[in-house]
C-alpha cells in the first residue's frame, strides 16, 4: 500500500520519528490539523477544477471552433 508515493515501511518510520519528536500529547493535534489542511486543499482543488470546467464550457473558442465547419457547409451547399 502506498500513501503519498511512499510505502508502508517509510510511512511507519516517519510516524515513529514524529512521535519521538513531538511526543504523544501533541500527536492528536498534529493529526487533526493535518486532516483539516488536507480537506481544505481538496476543496480548493475541486473548486478550481469546477471553475476551469465552467470557463472552458462557456469559452468563446468553443463557438469559434464550430463556426468554420458551419460556414464551409454553407459554402458547399451554395456551390451545389
Amino acid at each position: 500500500m502506498q500513501l503519498l508515493f511512499i510505502n508502508f515501511e517509510e510511512s511507519f518510520f516517519i510516524l515513529l520519528v514524529a512521535f519521538l519528536i513531538f511526543g504523544p500529547q501533541k500527536m492528536p493535534y498534529i493529526a487533526r490539523s493535518l486532516g483539516k489542511n488536507l480537506r481544505y486543499f481538496h476543496n480548493v482543488t475541486q473548486e478550481m477544477q469546477r471553475a476551469i470546467w465552467e470557463v472552458t464550457e462557456k469559452s468563446p473558442y468553443n463557438t469559434v471552433s464550430k463556426e468554420p465547419k458551419t460556414k464551409s457547409n454553407e459554402i458547399d451547399e451554395n456551390l451545389s
